[in-house]
């Protein structure tokens, strides 16, 4: 016969394998996108994750991915420089939807 296992149990053991790690990198960076990357930069774009040290940025239109490529050295500097934790070594961008 099984035994009933309460609610919370089973919540707290699904909670247990959830790595909040990776969302909290990219909060790091998204709470302080815009003074990483500039305001004009940081308007039209958004962070997506990080991914084996690679930041996916999200941008509204083409044009966007070259000022963040044109960027791309500075941006990841100073990524490194706030939060040497991270070791951000590319950046992968794409347009959205």
């Amino acid at each position: 016969m099984s035994r009933i296992i309460p609610l919370k149990d089973i919540l707290n053991q699904f909670m247990d394998t959830l790595d909040y790690s990776d969302y909290e990198k990219e909060q790091k960076i998204e709470n302080t996108w815009e003074k990483i990357a500039g305001i004009k930069i940081s308007s039209h774009s958004k962070i997506k994750e990080i991914k084996n040290g690679v930041l996916v940025i999200e941008v509204e239109h083409p044009g966007w991915i070259q000022c963040i490529l044109f960027e791309k050295k500075n941006i990841v500097g100073r990524i490194n420089k706030r939060f040497p934790e991270l070791n951000i070594k590319d950046l992968n961008i794409f347009v959205g939807k």
